[in-house]
């Protein structure tokens, strides 16, 4: 990753530059973890002729964090790209807000733009200003966020020993990494989604009043994070069949409360906006947002492309928003009614570009980072941006594939070890289904999956580590973690 910015923020860096620097980080990844300087030769290297290194060693999953952080500056630093799009609104919002001004766009939106991120945002800008420094605050707090939680569910998955690994993968996640410095909603949905599930998670193995107090919090990330994106509501109304592992230690009574106060600290969070939006609209009910009804009508119309378009076959987005946003739900859904082969081929093109790639990163911090394609100057394509870019962008494809393949393999492992450890493993899985669920109907891309990797990432390192080493920290309680250990 910094090879690639230095070559394309430090002038006269070229090709050599890069090379050493990619020397430099293999060294550095090689003496970190196999410690050639703590090799021990066992007695057969005697008898054998030959040595091997120690297993793979990972540091305390607090040194992986500074780590983590420290190289999230680093590329927030180097790359410093320029808010545009849909980072620019919300910036602005941002702003607005830190200032007590109205939340309003420079279109005359009321409720156009999902509030979760720009109120994260808020306190940010109000310390540092809409500025570059402010943005990698912000997302230097997620990315702590997002780490420590990845890392309690591969533990709780896993055993102790898959913590330290998990967060190193989230902390080198290429999508994640590049996207340092932009401001990005999907990083704020990443990191509450996974916080979510791992307080959930803790929710339900501990005793007492314990439990409530940390499902309170679990609630309120999911509820959060439904203010930055309205349809993760639907996947914390599937929290019940995702948990139900824990039923394996608890009573229905206690599982109902646990999940019940979890689903009253989401509406306690997203209900004051649906209800400050009721008033900017004179009671008229509109949701979280206003553009639901706009993507919708996008994603599904005769020229619809599956990913985003300006606008559909008829012209809507020139209309006040609360009429946008009933009349492409109702054109959407007209279309999938009368065109339902269209709507299935349509589906599977979706499909595609939400599993197709993982570039989201690098197409923001880097290909458009330095603002000239919005500003109408055409790239080249044979500049060092243009070349950064497609490595980032296949460095991102093949960390994805990567991952994808590891996760496969930790679910069949889990399914040939257990019933019981399946079923532990769905809230791992559950995000990840349900993005291939709804973005089969809305506006697709590589960035809709990017809230459902952390949970992957726990998964993945399933057919590594055997569940029967969690501790007390094991799925829906110890008492699961035990008895598998004695059966093994």
């Amino acid at each position: 990753m910094l090879s690639i910015y230095a070559n394309v923020t430090l002038p006269g860096w070229g090709r050599a530059g890069a090379l050493l620097t990619l020397l430099g980080g293999v060294g550095v990844l090689w003496l970190g973890a196999y410690r050639p300087w703590r090799w021990k030769l066992p007695d057969a290297f005697v008898r054998a002729g030959a040595g091997f290194p120690r297993p793979l060693q990972f540091p305390p999953v607090r040194h992986v964090l500074l780590f983590g952080l420290a190289l999230h500056v680093a590329v927030a630093a180097l790359s410093a790209p320029i808010p545009q799009a849909d980072g620019a609104a919300y910036l602005d919002l941002a702003e607005k807000l830190a200032h007590g001004r109205r939340y309003v766009d420079a279109f005359g939106h009321l409720a156009f733009w999902p509030a979760g991120l720009p109120l994260y945002l808020a306190p940010f800008v109000r310390l540092f200003g809409a500025t570059p420094i402010a943005i990698a605050a912000a997302n230097g707090v997620l990315y702590l966020l997002g780490a420590a939680s990845v890392a309690y569910l591969a533990q709780t998955l896993c055993g102790h020993r898959a913590a330290a690994p998990a967060a190193l993968l989230f902390t080198l996640w290429p999508g994640r990494l590049l996207l340092a410095g932009v401001v990005a909603k999907e990083l704020l949905c990443l990191g509450l989604v996974a916080a979510s599930l791992a307080l959930l998670l803790a929710a339900f193995a501990s005793p007492g009043p314990r439990a409530f107090i940390r499902a309170l919090p679990a609630g309120a990330a999911m509820g959060w994070a439904a203010l930055a994106q309205p349809g993760l509501l639907l996947l914390l109304l599937a929290y019940p069949p995702m948990f139900r592992a824990a039923l394996k230690t608890l009573s229905w009574q206690r599982y109902l409360a646990i999940l019940a106060t979890t689903l009253l600290s989401a509406v306690l969070i997203v209900a004051p906006w649906m209800l400050r939006n009721c008033e900017v609209f004179s009671g008229q009910f509109c949701g979280v947002a206003t553009n639901g009804g706009s993507v919708f009508y996008r994603a599904n119309n005769p020229a619809a492309s599956g990913s985003w378009i300006p606008e559909g076959e008829i012209a809507i987005t020139h209309m006040p928003e609360l009429e946008q946003n009933r009349l492409g739900f109702e054109l959407g859904k007209q279309w999938l009614r009368e065109q339902p082969l269209a709507a299935l081929a349509l589906a599977v093109r979706k499909e595609i570009l939400l599993l197709g790639g993982d570039a989201y990163g690098a197409y923001w911090a880097i290909k458009r980072g330095d603002g000239r394609l919005d500003a109408g100057i055409r790239q080249d394509p044979d500049t060092p941006r243009e070349s950064a870019y497609r490595a980032a962008k296949l460095l991102s494809l093949f960390f994805w594939i990567a991952l994808g393949c590891m996760a496969i393999r930790g679910l069949r492992a889990l399914r040939r070890r257990s019933r019981e450890q399946t079923e532990a493993a769905l809230p791992l899985l559950y995000p990840f289904l349900y993005g291939v669920a709804v973005f089969a109907l809305f506006e697709s891309g590589d960035r809709q999956h990017m809230f459902a990797v952390p949970p992957l990432i726990a998964l993945a390192l399933a057919h590594l580590y055997a569940p029967e080493e969690a501790g007390r920290g094991g799925p829906a309680g110890s008492e699961t973690g035990r008895r598998t250990a004695q059966a093994a």
